[in-house]
């Protein structure tokens, strides 16, 4: 069952109490409410009801997407990510397949990868390829994010400095990848920088 605290801020605009709830576990499949709540970044969005602005809420969470067996630990700083790295154990021996995250970001996109039935290492390997592309096309570009399927494609979203882009990459692609990386390495952390190392390491 979900675990939920009720706190409140107050709005630094017009001095109204503002109610906030943060979960500190969600299970997918109980709730599937608040499941839909994280995707669309309502968990974490606090709007004044009397003035109308609109603020984010940072709080550490460990959601469980438990009809993929997948435990996903969102961990905004060092302290916390240790914490649930100890506290998470229990996860593991039960099978559980655990990652930690650093963003709300990084955590909407984790959901959206294991939800579409990818493996996230595979995915990272792709957002190197195409910062591999931009780079070499004289773009400038800050973020890639797995967003979605549309058909036989994987939707990424590229943040550059010219704006967002919708990059389409076919799903064949990505699951081809995964006869090249061993299952194992699927650990804890799986990002860019993690699977840039795990290449170089290779000689890839």
């Amino acid at each position: 069952m979900s675990k939920v605290s009720i706190g409140s801020i107050t709005c630094t605009r017009c001095g109204e109490n503002i109610p906030v709830h943060t979960y500190e576990y969600i299970n997918s499949i109980e709730d599937s409410r608040l499941a839909e709540l994280l995707v669309g970044r309502g968990l974490f969005t606090r709007v004044c009801p009397k003035c109308g602005e609109t603020y984010e809420t940072v709080y550490p969470t460990m959601y469980h997407l438990a009809e993929k067996n997948k435990m996903i630990m969102f961990a905004p700083d060092d302290e916390c990510s240790k914490e649930y790295e100890e506290s998470s154990q229990v996860f593991v021996q039960m099978g559980v397949d655990r990652r930690i995250v650093r963003s709300i970001s990084d955590l909407i996109e984790k959901v959206n990868i294991f939800n579409a039935d990818l493996r996230d290492t595979c995915v990272e390997v792709v957002k190197i390829m195409l910062f591999s592309r931009f780079y070499q096309e004289g773009k400038d570009v800050r973020h890639i994010y797995f967003d979605r399927v549309d058909g036989e494609d994987a939707i990424f979203d590229v943040d550059t400095l010219d704006g967002w882009l919708a990059v389409p990459v076919s799903i064949e692609t990505i699951r081809g990848l995964a006869g090249d990386i061993p299952q194992e390495i699927d650990n804890l952390t799986v990002d860019v920088r993690t699977m840039g190392e795990y290449l170089k390491g290779i000689g890839g």
